[in-house]
């Protein structure tokens, strides 16, 4: 980590001091603690089982089959009764998988894509079903609250996770301004009554060495205290030449439960982010080999990405009975961010490389609550839970940018990294800000126990400020107000009709609405106007299957979703700065997953078919970049022990997808006709638990990693000039113990 940051050392040195503390040794005497159940699902490390109660929405899950959510209705639901896709990936498939980001965390989930990971370790920014979902657009949650202000603010760290939800399509009904593609919601470890502790070390391919530890458990004799302690530090390199891969996250979280009606759990996290940008390179340079995989463009001593972050907040819940329940959460979120870093220019014929320099610091902040009242009635032969609620969103993000120049880099193929960096004054920089009031309400209809009917509706009313930093004077360069502000609101609805078969089948349609306002929305008119917000609907039809007594879901879904005021170039500006508001977007397509954990087996398999493209506007008829028509994830572990070889368990997977659309226009103001290659990606896993071989040695266990098992060479793109590497193969071992 990088120095002269005297206040978050003395921080870290403290969070580090308690979390090792607390690691070594147990909050309550030894002997007072329960063992939890061992695996059969073919997992190396034993779950964290809270006994004495079932699967909740947001607990921990055995295996890979998660069976309730709350992401799709803000309140404890059985999937099974839920009209709307989702898939959700419990912490046991992190850990098989070995995720060391969020993108790799959802990789064998349907209808999601994502950049190369050399653009997902710094954040977190997804498409689904063709809409783009990132951080700071409000499609990332945390706990059902947004989180991140901006995109650049930093990724979620997958150790610190307990599952993530993906709920797919339109979902403004439940979180106000949102994606059409829907919300990727990740849920916290959280303080858990039975005692254990864990502690890893790992070691990898570029020099990865990352410990991480987990520990949580009651504090009093009569669980009214309980706590959790979650932390990470990582020392790394990675496949580019002179990039760090460094990391330091704790998470802190209390439960207190001054009755059995009364919870409130604090939850909080520190995390620092120290590594390198990777700049977006033209289409044409890297199709043709002509940029190595590893080449740093930057200059060391001035290229850097150093991330600052923490969180504060808690969630509060009150039962007044059986059939009332008042809930509040609410969290603050900061984050300060110094990237700077040399951007690709044109690679010359002589083997040099033409550079800009982009130079940015930025502060964002967010402050967001949410208040709801669930009250279960009956009326007749009809089962409600009720859900009206508010909540609130204020955000800023705080960004000054410089410019400058660099001399070109020499002979990339031998390059000497030897140039100034100059950084002019000229601040192109700004500051938005911005709040949100919604008002929701939601009754789920359980009618003679078999058809289940979900109304929902929501009004939001929205502010955002916006001003310029490009110069002092009251207008801007492009002749408008350098301050403006804008007020939108929007109503949205959901609607969902299920019907619940004795054989385990669960046939349902659904419809839903999302709405952007303009300040998610860049760019501007002619004559100075803020857009309009962008507004979608979406038709789905699906079924799922979950039989009685199994450890299985089946589910598959065909969608349709039309999104317009999408804004696209303004065709009579030549200098391409304008933009208009005429665009439509349209994607639809068939999404199946099937999930199991079966004795030894644990099991997902994904497909997804997406047809998203423009409707309207300069690139009509174009398909929307980094979605492919086909997308295919299957991933499997088997524990060896029903075939003789106690203790060992492997598993494989194979992620596969189609070429994707280069959308964009040439030199001569023509329409690109290229494709990005598709590509296939294997990894594999296997895992040894010692406890086997030595009763002594139970809870230690080895597992090692290969990601991109054979190497395979791709790229991923958003535009012409916009595509980046895949990440190569990777190699890591983890020693572990839990007890």
């Amino acid at each position: 980590m990088s120095a002269g940051h005297g206040t978050r050392e003395r921080v870290r040195m403290l969070l580090t001091t308690t979390f090792l503390v607390a690691v070594g040794g147990s909050a309550v005497p030894q002997a007072e603690a329960q063992e939890a159940p061992a695996a059969s699902d073919g997992m190396v490390l034993a779950p964290i089982v809270v006994t004495g109660q079932g699967e909740t929405a947001t607990g921990p899950v055995q295996g890979f089959v998660a069976k309730r959510s709350a992401s799709a209705t803000k309140t404890d639901t059985p999937l099974i009764e839920t009209p709307q896709s989702i898939s959700i990936v419990t912490k046991d498939q992190i850990e098989a998988t070995d995720a060391e980001t969020l993108s790799q965390a959802l990789a064998y989930t349907p209808g999601i894509t994502f950049q190369s990971g050399a653009y997902s370790r710094l954040n977190d920014d997804f498409m689904i079903r063709g809409f783009n979902v990132a951080a700071g657009g409000s499609g990332m949650l945390r706990d059902g609250l947004r989180l991140q202000s901006n995109v650049y603010d930093g990724n979620q760290e997958p150790y610190g996770l307990e599952r993530v939800d993906v709920l797919r399509g339109p979902s403004s009904v439940l979180y106000g301004q949102l994606s059409p593609g829907g919300v990727v919601n990740a849920i916290s470890k959280q303080p858990t009554d039975v005692p254990f502790h864990e502690l890893n070390a790992e070691y990898g391919t570029y020099g990865r060495t990352q410990f991480s530890g987990d520990t949580g458990g009651p504090i009093d004799d009569n669980g009214m205290l309980s706590y959790r302690l979650t932390g990470l530090w990582r020392d790394s390199g990675n496949s580019v030449d002179h990039v760090p891969d460094d990391k330091f996250y704790i998470a802190p979280a209390f439960t207190f439960r001054p009755s059995d009606a009364t919870t409130i759990t604090f939850l909080s996290d520190y995390q620092e982010i120290y590594t390198r940008f990777a700049p977006p390179m033209p289409y044409n340079d890297l199709r043709n080999d002509r940029v190595p995989r590893d080449l740093f463009i930057g200059q060391q001593g001035y290229d850097k990405y150093y991330s600052e972050s923490y969180t504060l907040g808690y969630q509060f819940e009150h039962k007044f009975n059986d059939s009332l329940i008042l809930r509040n959460s609410l969290r603050y979120f900061h984050a300060d961010v110094a990237w700077d870093y040399l951007s690709y220019g044109k690679l010359r014929d002589d083997n040099s490389l033409i550079r800009g320099v982009v130079n940015r610091n930025e502060v964002s902040n967010g402050f967001t609550t949410d208040t709801s009242l669930e009250a279960k009635v009956e009326t007749g032969p009809v089962q409600h839970t009720l859900l009206a609620g508010i909540d609130t969103y204020g955000v800023s993000y705080d960004t000054d940018r410089l410019g400058g120049s660099v001399a070109p880099l020499g002979d990339i193929y031998d390059p000497v990294y030897d140039a100034h960096v100059n950084v002019n004054t000229n601040n192109t920089g700004f500051k938005n800000s911005g709040s949100q009031v919604g008002v929701y309400v939601q009754d789920q209809m359980k009618i003679y126990d078999k058809l289940i009917l979900v109304l929902g509706g929501r009004y939001d009313w929205a502010d955002s400020y916006n001003t310029s930093y490009r110069n002092q004077a009251t207008l801007d360069f492009l002749g408008i107000d350098r301050k403006q502000s804008r007020s939108d609101s929007a109503f949205t609805g959901r609607v969902g009709l299920l019907y619940l078969f004795d054989n385990g089948f669960a046939p349902y349609a659904s419809f839903s609405q999302s709405f952007q306002p303009t300040a998610l929305n860049a760019g501007v008119s002619q004559d100075g106007k803020q857009f309009e917000p962008t507004k979608a609907d979406q038709y789905e039809v699906g079924l799922r299957y979950q039989p009685a007594g199994e450890n299985l879901t089946l589910s598959g879904a065909l969608f349709r979703i039309n999104q317009n005021h999408v804004l696209t170039a303004d065709p009579s500006d030549p200098t391409g700065t304008y933009s208009i508001q005429t665009g439509e977007v349209r994607s639809q397509g068939i999404e199946l997953e099937a999930r199991a954990s079966i004795g030894a087996l644990n099991l997902v398999a994904a497909y997804s078919y997406t047809d998203a493209r423009n409707e309207k506007g300069d690139l009509e008829g174009e398909r929307l970049a980094l979605v492919p028509y086909h997308n295919v994830a299957v991933w499997a572990d088997y524990k060896l022990d029903d075939l003789g070889i106690k203790g060992l368990t492997v598993g494989a997977g194979l992620q596969y997808l189609s070429s994707t659309n280069l959308p964009g226009f040439d030199a001569n103001d023509e329409k690109i006709d290229k494709d990005v290659p598709g590509h296939l990606v294997a990894d594999a896993m296997i895992a040894y638990d010692f406890g086997a071989i030595d009763e002594r040695l139970t809870g230690t266990t080895l597992q090692v990693n290969a990601k991109n098992l054979f190497d395979n060479e791709y790229m991923t793109c958003v535009d012409i000039t916009g595509c980046r590497y895949g990440e190569p193969f990777t190699l890591s071992a983890k020693l572990g113990y839990r007890w």
